[in-house]
Formats: C-alpha cells, sequence, structure tokens
C-alpha cells in the first residue's frame, strides 16, 4: 500500500476514536497486532487484548478527544503527534494493575505514537506519552 492510502488507514482510526465508534475502530486494527505502552511490563498482542487496553483508557475519560498536531510517514510506519484532552469520570486500570478512582480532573496531554500499517490494517502501535504529567495533572503525582 502506499502512504497516502497508510494515512487514510490512521485518519479512520483517528475518527473512530473520537466518534467512540468501535467496530469501526476495531476493522483497522490487525488481528496480529502489538501495542507497546509506557509502563506495561511486555507488549500487549492481539487484537482483542489492544482493544481492551484502549478501551479501558477510553472507558476512564468518556469524553476523550485526539486532535492530530504533526505527522510524518514513510513506507509502513507512521509518526504522528496528538494533542489529547478528556475528563476522567471512570475508574483507571494503571500499568501497575491498580486501578485510580475517579477524578473528576480534565487533562491535556500530548502523546507522540509510531505506528507500522501493513495491508490496511494496523500491526503494531507504540505510543509514547508524558505518564508523570498526565498523574500530575489527576492530582496524583507532584507536579
Amino acid at each position: 500500500m502506499s502512504v497516502e492510502d497508510n494515512l487514510r488507514v490512521l485518519n479512520a482510526g483517528d475518527a473512530a476514536v473520537n466518534r467512540k465508534d468501535w467496530a469501526a475502530f476495531e476493522n483497522i486494527i490487525d488481528e496480529s497486532v502489538v501495542l507497546h505502552a509506557p509502563g506495561l511490563p511486555a507488549p500487549i498482542r492481539g487484537r482483542p487484548a489492544a482493544l481492551e487496553f484502549i478501551r479501558g483508557f477510553m472507558n476512564a475519560l468518556p469524553d476523550f478527544h485526539i486532535r492530530e498536531v504533526h505527522t510524518v510517514a514513510q513506507g509502513d510506519w507512521i509518526a504522528r503527534e496528538f494533542v489529547n484532552t478528556g475528563t476522567h469520570t471512570g475508574p483507571l486500570v494503571g500499568a501497575d494493575g491498580r486501578t485510580i478512582p475517579p477524578t473528576n480532573k480534565r487533562v491535556e496531554f500530548t502523546e507522540m505514537d509510531l505506528f507500522k500499517i501493513e495491508g490496511g490494517k494496523v500491526k503494531e502501535m507504540r505510543l509514547y506519552f508524558d505518564q508523570l504529567g498526565f498523574l500530575a495533572q489527576l492530582g496524583i503525582a507532584p507536579g
């Protein structure tokens, strides 16, 4: 697929997240996707586990919204910077397994992710965001 095709896949995923259209989002995730994220002891493997992880975060911030800032693409790889916003109104399970109860605090944080797209599906996701800044906005870590 071309870089333009891969960008269309990722753009469709971003739009699906903002609409909370999980069927459309699931459609772009490969069955054998590998997801890396801060604090995880090991990568998450497989579509069901990756979707569970992402939905858990979205359920904790039900008004979560992503906005693309910059995108760089080459071949099968896309790097994208986002600004994320949301209100923490649901329980949030941390990478260590502990649950953070709702704080009802609004957050805004940047994220820089790397995606590998093959055959019209996301095969790999490497998610990078400022965990400490995020937790500080929730009032859980010093700011």
